[in-house]
């Protein structure tokens, strides 16, 4: 560590970076490399899916749709706004 901290003070940049990083992966550890979160392509899930489920998802979204007309209707045919 004093070595790497002597090193630090180089006139050297790239001596003196590698160093630092160095100093910093004892202290802190090395950073992680996170991976890519999985994405959710409704493609793939529906290729997944049974009939069954398939069926069950598509009344869902029609009953979330009736319930959107619906509120609107009560809202005196207010037009829909997407998101709400």
């Amino acid at each position: 560590m004093e070595r790497l901290g002597e090193l630090m003070e180089s006139e050297d940049e790239r001596v003196a970076a590698v160093a630092a990083n160095g100093i910093l992966d004892r202290a802190y550890g090395r950073p992680q490399v996170r991976q890519p979160e999985p994405t959710d392509h409704i493609v793939e899930r529906l290729r997944r899916m049974t009939d069954a489920q398939r069926l069950a998802e598509a009344k869902a979204l029609l009953d979330k749709a009736n319930k959107k007309l619906d509120e609107a209707d009560r809202m005196g045919g207010a037009p829909l706004i997407d998101g709400e």
